[in-house]
């Protein structure tokens, strides 16, 4: 989810989860294979299209053709993985109010931008619309280092105007560039968005392809879960940020300055990020309220609202694998069960120690070889070194 972005607050909680953040494409709704792996990605302008033939028309709003739209499914059900404040009867009346031009009374998708100056989306739109080959040569060159030669992915980038307003997210094999804070900004901040899709959509195949699709928060019942939870969130956020590195952001507009401070501040302190990853099971332990310390580390470390810092501490740890294990070794382990990410790291920052890189808590390694533990051979780290 770059959840800083999504990414699940993904800027906010998504930039779910900052949870950091277009796509391939050569056209509008036309698919396109990229590199040497058969990667087909459409860019999907039509989602957009409709909700801005609505907003301030009056047409009506077609509730059973909204309940059966794939489009705005998946996009409720991100929103609804961490609360279900956005739902799809909110959106509806909400809909309803923008289609009379009336901002809706609890604006939780974000219509008020939109009433207010519908142009501007509807050029934001169809300029990112109109860069589709741009963005698909990008991401396939990014992406392609760390994919599997025998790679089959198809997917839709959406382009969004409700919901979060920065950032980006991927989710039931669709990945969405939210284009609310590009509005001011679209041509500035191109090389940027070009580099959050590429993070989303490496999301996506990593819900195809990694050997566990990621939990959501509001499913964790146990302690168990809880740590299985944010190891899944270190190794997706983690490797998504160092395959699509924002430390190569060079826009200047809003979005572009909003992730290099981020970044910056997470690059800088990588260390210190390291560590409080590995002081997480030292804090949510097995105290009365693990829960509720397990969504304060998440809030810290996965969202925006923490800078995600969690984002870069799991890039730095990627970066050292490969730097000592070698990228074989790493595209291998991110196909693995999540805690052997974090074994792979522990025994790489053991065995070649530098200033960054250090080793993660013994509490938390144990956690983690308690997971281990339970797998087959095939299953564990050791089983992808060169």
């Amino acid at each position: 989810m770059m959840r800083p972005f999504s990414l699940k607050t993904r800027l906010w909680h998504t930039l779910s989860g900052l949870k950091w953040l277009l796509a391939l494409a050569l056209a509008f709704c036309a698919p396109m294979s990229v590199s040497a792996r058969d990667i087909k990605v459409t860019v999907d302008a039509s989602y957009a299209e409709y909700l801005l033939d609505i907003v301030c028309t009056g047409n009506e709003v077609d509730e059973k053709f909204l309940r059966a739209y794939a489009p705005l499914q998946s996009q409720i059900e991100h929103h609804t993985s961490m609360s279900d404040k956005r739902n799809f009867n909110t959106f509806v009346t909400s809909l309803q109010a923008a289609s009379k031009c009336e901002v809706p009374e609890k604006d939780v998708f974000r219509f008020e931008p939109i009433i207010e100056d519908k142009d501007k989306f509807e050029t934001v739109v169809a300029f990112f619309k109109e860069q589709g080959p741009a963005i698909e040569a990008f991401v396939g060159e990014t992406l392609a280092p760390y994919l599997p030669e025998d790679l089959e992915y198809e997917g839709d980038l959406i382009l969004s105007v409700i919901g979060n307003p920065c950032g980006g997210f991927a989710v039931s094999g669709r990945f969405y560039l939210a284009l609310n804070c590009l509005t001011g900004s679209y041509q500035e901040d191109f090389e940027t968005a070009k580099l959050i899709s590429t993070h989303e959509i490496f999301h996506d195949m990593q819900h195809n392809f990694f050997f566990e699709k990621g939990m959501d928060f509001k499913d964790v019942t146990t302690p168990d879960e809880g740590y299985r939870f944010l190891f899944q969130q270190l190794l997706m956020e983690g490797t998504a940020e160092y395959v699509a590195d924002s430390r190569q952001i060079t826009g200047s507009g809003f979005l572009s300055n909003l992730l290099k401070g981020f970044s910056d501040n997470g690059n800088s302190q990588m260390a210190q990020h390291i560590r409080t990853f590995g002081y997480a099971a030292d804090i949510i332990g097995d105290y009365d309220d693990w829960h509720t310390r397990l969504h304060d580390m998440f809030m810290m470390g996965f969202t925006g609202a923490g800078r995600q810092i969690f984002y870069y501490a799991g890039a730095g740890m990627a970066r050292h694998m490969e730097a000592t294990l070698g990228r074989a070794s790493l595209v291998c382990v991110m196909h693995l069960p999540a805690e052997q990410f974090v074994l792979a790291y522990q025994s790489a920052a053991l065995s070649s120690p530098n200033e960054v890189a250090g080793p993660l808590s013994p509490a938390m390694i144990d956690i983690a070889k308690r997971m281990s533990d339970e797998r087959t051979a095939d299953l564990r780290y050791e089983s992808c070194l060169e």
